[in-house]
């Protein structure tokens, strides 16, 4: 994975005329975007999971369900991209 620690720490571009080679650096920042957006999918999809299991348990004791309406916190984050 492009960005386990040792990897980012670690990661070396071609040189060219006027430093780093452009495509190494675009390609290299393009693999840890998708990456990113990849953690943040699978996170909402947990977070997904662990609010239907809360609802659950509130609705098995009796607990009303908050309101989750457009300003709550999963929904304020903004998409990556």
């Amino acid at each position: 994975m492009p960005s386990e620690p040792m990897n980012i720490q670690e990661q070396g571009f071609r040189s060219s005329l006027f430093g780093f080679d452009k495509n190494d650096v675009l390609a290299y920042m393009n693999a840890l975007a998708n990456e990113a957006q990849q953690h943040e999918l699978e996170y909402n999809r947990q977070l997904q999971q662990l609010q239907s299991k809360l609802d659950d348990l509130r609705s098995e004791r009796g607990m009303p369900k908050p309101h989750r309406g457009p300003e709550s916190r999963a929904s304020r984050r903004e998409p990556a991209g």
